[in-house]
């Protein structure tokens, strides 16, 4: 009897010690892009006008509004549910909405946040047969998109537009993108473009042609003859090239430009372990973080931490694709130790997998060691920690 006991008594114990000493979840944040959108503009020949969308140039169409109720659905079965992170039900200090100043990312977050907490109860006037099903008002925060740092990588930076100048003078690249200018100068005569640019970024100027014809592609619509598999091929490959050069990566045989990567992504990454450090501290109740933004935002993201060619290649993100950050505490002896794990999803239809073995400097482990992430983290921050002084031409 006594045997008995004793050893029902250290199986206790043993899972008393494993359940004590288990990895603590402490903070998630997750960054994404907002859903299905009409294209954003439309070429001088285009047989598609504004008109035959849904909705005007830009705006998130309703494919788009459930793309983002289904990545809510998902992150709600796996932060309220598979780890019982966060409750079910809305309270104000446990999120923070961030969203740049566009009506689809702002739209895409309402959404997610639709389907995050679409168990939410007591949050909403239930006794209202006016008010929409289980529909629990969470606010989303902006700021003018003008001066939006931290959600829009393209914003005007003088010493960002100097350095891509310099850049651009490269032999090699200049060699590429001569070879473009036929299949350039095929775009533009059929297109109803006045020339090409003369920009060190030629693709610039076929902005809106990019934007139709994906949108259009997706929707499998019918494209003029002269748009061929093989011109949009060439296309696409050659415009994704010199972004991704021009943006800071390595490529024509020169190497990645830390300074170029940060006056894109440095100040979301900064941001983000900022927010880990306010979590550590106690500084912030806050448990999870949302930043609504573009395919461009999660793009210079990735760049700074140098698995964006590894997640993604050479295209941008899918619609209403999610990176998560979540930090994890671990302890041993009494010393707290913390990491972080990088999750993705890379649309509504794809689980999230961990791909924190593809940010540079982690060692390509599942988990990354915070002052470790920090560290090869640094280099990436604006010079200055401040996009104002970063931006000051040199």
């Amino acid at each position: 009897m006594l045997a008995e006991f004793r050893g029902r008594w250290i199986a206790f114990l043993v899972v008393f010690v494993v359940k004590v000493c288990a990895d603590q979840l402490v903070l998630v944040q997750s960054v994404f892009r907002h859903g299905d959108r009409t294209p954003e503009g439309r070429y001088p020949t285009d047989p598609y006008k504004e008109s035959f969308w849904p909705a005007s140039y830009g705006e998130l169409t309703t494919v788009g509004m459930q793309q983002q109720l289904t990545q809510g659905l998902k992150l709600r079965a796996r932060y309220q549910v598979e780890e019982n992170f966060l409750p079910k039900d809305y309270k104000d200090f446990n999120i923070y909405v961030r969203s740049s100043d566009v009506n689809r990312t702002l739209m895409s977050a309402y959404s997610q946040l639709e389907g995050f907490f679409s168990a939410s109860s007591n949050t909403y006037p239930s006794e209202n047969a006016v008010w929409p099903g289980r529909y629990t008002p969470v606010p989303v925060h902006t700021v003018d998109i003008l001066t939006d740092n931290l959600m829009i990588a393209s914003l005007p930076c003088a010493r960002r537009t100097q350095l891509q100048q310099a850049r651009a003078k490269n032999a090699q690249y200049q060699a590429f993108i001569a070879q473009q200018r036929p299949l350039l100068n095929t775009i533009a005569q059929n297109g109803g473009f006045n020339g090409t640019s003369s920009s060190f970024d030629p693709y610039k100027a076929f902005t809106d042609f990019y934007s139709s014809i994906s949108v259009e592609t997706i929707y499998n619509l019918q494209l003029p003859d002269w748009v061929t598999p093989a011109l949009w091929l060439e296309f696409t490959y050659g415009n994704y090239r010199s972004n991704e050069f021009l943006a800071g990566e390595a490529g024509f045989g020169v190497p990645e430009d830390p300074e170029l990567l940060s006056l894109g992504g440095g100040t979301l990454l900064q941001t983000l372990i900022s927010n880990m450090d306010l979590a550590i501290s106690g500084s912030s109740k806050v448990r999870y973080r949302m930043f609504s933004g573009h395919e461009t935002t999660l793009g210079a993201l990735l760049r700074t931490l140098g698995a964006k060619e590894a997640l993604l290649g050479l295209p941008l993100s899918d619609y209403a694709a999610v990176l998560l950050f979540e930090l994890w505490k671990s302890t041993t002896n009494y010393k707290d130790y913390y990491y972080i794990r990088m999750v993705y999803s890379a649309n509504d239809h794809s689980p999230f997998k961990t791909v924190t073995q593809l940010i540079k400097g982690c060692s390509g482990a599942s988990n990354c060691d915070l002052n470790a992430f920090k560290s090869r983290s640094e280099p990436y921050f604006p010079k200055g920690g401040n996009m104002t002084y970063a931006c000051v031409t040199q």
